[in-house]
């Protein structure tokens, strides 16, 4: 690791993949945001309400909490 902040934010419906990629990769540790699903094809105003609400855990995820 080189001390950089950093997390992955994926949809529910991608969960067990995502686990399953960082597991194979070395990282089961990783912490995952989870946002509801769908992101893609979605009106912008959507998306934001989705990131609005875990926005704290983001937050939180970058500060090392």
């Amino acid at each position: 690791m080189k001390g950089i902040p950093t997390i992955t934010i994926c949809t529910d419906a991608f969960v067990s993949l995502a686990k399953a990629i960082a597991g194979s990769k070395g990282m089961s540790s990783l912490h995952l945001v989870v946002i509801p699903h769908p992101i893609a094809g979605i009106a912008a105003d959507q998306v934001r309400a989705k990131v609005d609400k875990a926005f704290d855990e983001i937050a939180r995820s970058l500060a090392g909490r």
